[in-house]
């Protein structure tokens, strides 16, 4: 998944650059909301922006579908009628396709981004929350958490070819930069599964905190940033040897969180306070 955001009304952007010092008044990263995005009736969820930044995909975690927002229209462009709760959504490499789960539907739609229509429908999920593609395009993870796996699909034939057996209750999914991983959110279990893509195999199982939800991998690859929605944490796995290195407070119910290009700062979405969590990389501190 590229990102995921809390339960609101509007989607926020905080993208916004800085030049001065200060948290609040310029700091040298984002931190200031440049852009409110109006969304439907229902509350936005996941979200997910097409490689060349040009476009902004939104879910809704109701009946709506998914809208488009055009960065330079400033304005949503398309609206794509899905299936109930659309949740996680990733895009393929070349930013042609965009998968979408949909949660109460149990299925995984293929949007053509060229036209912002449904390219394809893939059966046989329970209760899908998310998806990551690999970074050369060939498979997509989607965490089943009704069945307590991961299905692994096919683009090229938008087929599932592999269902592997996880924690209890997956969420999130996200994978290393080079593709060799796939970190799974298991937030019934507390705990983070490693999958080799190169065989599937589970390499490692990490606890981690109470109600884990999401997770983001720093662009270098060497970390990987988890939610805990329970206990108002974020753990820190080192990708070298999937072990926690670092627990962070940071507000109430944190749910989303997204890793800035350049390995300096993440960002949580903290649905307990309406905030988002700045995570300094360099020393782990909000």
């Amino acid at each position: 998944m590229r990102s995921s955001l809390p339960v609101l009304t509007v989607l926020i952007l905080v993208l916004a650059s800085c030049d001065t010092a200060g948290p609040g008044s310029g700091s040298g990263y984002p931190d200031r909301v440049l852009a409110y995005i109006a969304g439907s009736s229902q509350p936005p969820f996941g979200v997910c922006v097409l490689p060349d930044g040009q476009y902004v995909y939104v879910s809704h975690d109701g009946s709506e579908g998914v809208i488009v927002y055009g960065m330079a229209e400033g304005q949503t462009v398309a609206e794509i009628p899905l299936g109930n709760y659309s949740r996680g959504m990733d895009s393929t490499p070349d930013g042609n396709y965009v998968y979408v789960t949909g949660r109460y539907s149990d299925d995984l739609t293929v949007v053509r981004t060229s036209t912002n229509t449904v390219h394809r429908v893939i059966a046989g999920f329970s209760d899908p929350c998310d998806v990551t593609v690999l970074p050369n395009g060939q498979y997509a993870y989607v965490s089943s958490s009704g069945s307590d796996e991961v299905v692994v699909v096919e683009t090229a034939s938008n087929s599932i070819v592999d269902a592997i057996g996880v924690g209890c209750e997956p969420d999130g999914v996200v994978c290393t930069p080079d593709g060799d991983y796939v970190y799974v959110v298991n937030h019934g279990s507390d705990n983070v599964l490693v999958i080799d893509t190169s065989d599937n195999g589970i390499v490692a199982d990490t606890p981690v905190g109470f109600g884990p939800r999401c997770a983001a991998v720093m662009p270098n690859g060497e970390y990987v940033y988890v939610t805990n929605s329970f206990d108002n944490t974020v753990s820190v796995l080192r990708t070298s040897d999937h072990t926690v290195v670092a627990t962070i407070a940071v507000g109430s119910a944190p749910i989303g969180v997204a890793a800035l290009p350049g390995d300096d700062h993440v960002y949580v979405a903290e649905s307990g306070d309406n905030t988002v969590a700045i995570i300094c990389t360099g020393d782990n501190t909000v």
